[in-house]
């Protein structure tokens, strides 16, 4: 089974249109809605009246999430993109999307016991990420999906 391609050779024009930075993919519709619904639904505890990530996320970043959980194919139990990588300026909300991944992660995840790695430039940046998460399983933790 040949691999995804998600290269963006118009990647500048892409951003001077406001065009999502997510190539098209044959995506499954039911895990990135499933992953969406999640995604939305997590709260950011450390800004003012905790607003969700449907309130406060940057919509250039809802088709990623889509795309990373989207791409799992149940009927074949593959899970064709596994990793992504942000590059993107200071202030983007890098280290508060990346933490809210991971919690996706954990609760749309059908394997007991899989680990997950985020990875970040500094101890400092990766707690921030990690309180994210942290703080979404005591807020959240008995919700259904």
């Amino acid at each position: 089974m040949p691999g995804w391609c998600t290269a963006l050779p118009d990647w500048e024009e892409r951003i001077l249109a406001g065009a999502p930075l997510v190539p098209d993919l044959p995506l499954i519709k039911s895990e990135a809605d499933k992953a969406l619904r999640v995604f939305k639904r997590l709260r950011l505890w450390d800004v003012r009246d905790n607003p969700t990530m449907a309130e406060a996320c940057g919509a250039w970043f809802l088709p990623i999430v889509a795309a990373l959980f989207g791409s799992y194919d149940p009927h074949d139990d593959v899970r064709h993109i596994q990793e992504y990588f942000q590059l993107i300026p200071k202030g983007n909300s890098k280290s508060s999307n990346g933490g809210m991944v991971m919690v996706v992660a954990l609760i749309v995840n059908r394997r007991p016991g899989a680990e997950f790695v985020l990875i970040a430039p500094t101890k400092e940046i990766a707690d921030i990420a990690f309180r994210q998460g942290e703080r979404q399983n005591h807020e959240n933790g008995d919700e259904e999906v």
